[in-house]
């Protein structure tokens, strides 16, 4: 089975992306937060993906993600009852991996229930089905996927004067580092003004509590 592959993105969309691996050109499907992530990389250097296989009624689909963290949970949702690829994908897709696993090990269902794409109902399944699965895994191996995780968030975000305004506006608000950093990611108008982008994040949060 194939667990990786590297290439150049030939095209990319909200869901899926042509990889182009020497002269084949393969399909990968993504989430929409890949998707942000790789609108603000360097598409002229190849890139490594890591990947899941399926086939569905003779069709072969392949799932792409940056780290073997991404795909480990992706790998872990699809054991939940109800939830196949598309919908593993959506969950993942406004969520953080390291988030969204913290509060598995932790069972917090509430905590889960609050991130965008998971009812209340879905959450409680997705503790009772991986809380032992993911507290399995061991400790140290997390950790360090974790940190691997957010510095490859952190290191895809244009450093800029904006960026960091909205951050150290939103930190002295109270909000956490990784619900700012998603924000910018997948939410941030760079052509618009500070105050602009600012109105615009605390909607969203105040949405999302």
């Amino acid at each position: 089975m194939i667990s990786s592959l590297s290439g150049l993105v030939q095209a990319l969309t909200e869901k899926s992306l042509c990889l182009m691996v020497g002269p084949i050109g393969i399909e990968v499907n993504i989430n929409f937060g890949l998707f942000k992530l790789l609108e603000n990389k360097d598409l002229t250097k190849e890139i490594k993906f890591y990947t899941y296989i399926s086939i569905k009624n003779e069709k072969l689909n392949c799932y792409g993600f940056i780290d073997q963290l991404d795909l480990s949970l992706f790998k872990f949702l699809l054991v939940v009852s109800g939830v196949g690829p598309a919908g593993a994908l959506n969950i993942m897709a406004h969520n953080q991996s390291h988030e969204i696993i913290q509060h598995i090990k932790t069972k917090n269902i509430a905590a889960l229930a609050s991130l965008k794409g998971i009812s209340e109902k879905k959450a409680t399944q997705i503790v009772n089905d991986l809380h032992k699965k993911i507290a399995e895994l061991p400790l140290d191996s997390l950790e360090s996927n974790l940190d691997l995780t957010r510095d490859l968030y952190q290191s895809s975000m244009p450093a800029n004067k904006l960026n960091q305004d909205l951050k150290s506006a939103l930190i002295t608000l109270g909000y956490r580092n990784d619900q700012i950093d998603n924000l910018i990611l997948t939410q941030l108008e760079s052509e618009q003004d500070l105050k602009h982008n600012l109105t615009k994040f605390l909607k969203i949060l105040s949405k999302d509590k």
